[in-house]
């Protein structure tokens, strides 16, 4: 089976990164619920890139293995996305993520990212501290440091996707 996946939600994570305010004083915070569910070491899952309803290219991820990640339990997923022989003479598309979201309360904990679309290049790590709501983002590329707020036990682009494709598989549905 091939889940139909959006381009731009393989690689949300890693555009317009900006600081802002998160909550105004009286507003209700969104509360995620912890996981119920456990992914499996090797499971591997295909998408399709579609755009103007033609496939433009395919991502694939996989559950690599429990890592540790600042003393906590941690998936390490890996995310490939790539565009296709046609969409390369226009624009060449060749994204890796790699993003560790932690066992027990699947929240990440770190996100990596190396984007190649285009002219476009991008090289940088994202370090969440869920237990001080913020995020260090670090470019690899040219030594910039940024930090920002996050909500309690937010995900990475990566992380909120690879928990809505288990839920519509464990729910038999395809996307």
């Amino acid at each position: 089976m091939v889940l139909r996946f959006g381009f731009f939600a393989v690689v949300s994570e890693c555009s317009g990164i900006q600081m802002k305010e998160l909550q105004q004083p009286g507003e209700e915070q969104l509360k995620i619920e912890k996981a119920d569910f456990k992914l499996q070491e090797g499971a591997k899952f295909k998408f399709s890139i579609r755009w103007l309803d033609m496939e433009a290219g395919t991502a694939e991820a996989e559950v690599k293995r429990i890592e540790e990640v600042r003393g906590r339990k941690a998936y390490h997923i890996a995310v490939s996305g790539r565009s296709n022989s046609v969409i390369d003479l226009i624009y060449p598309v060749r994204d890796e993520h790699q993003t560790y979201i932690d066992v027990e309360h699947f929240h990440s904990l770190r996100f990596e990212t190396v984007l190649k679309e285009g002219r476009y290049r991008a090289d940088g790590v994202l370090d969440f501290d869920q237990e001080a709501h913020k995020a260090t983002y670090f470019s690899r590329r040219n030594g910039s440091k940024k930090q920002m707020l996050i909500p309690k036990d937010v995900q990475s682009g990566v992380g909120f996707n690879v928990e809505g494709q288990i839920n519509i598989i464990e729910k038999g549905q395809n996307g």
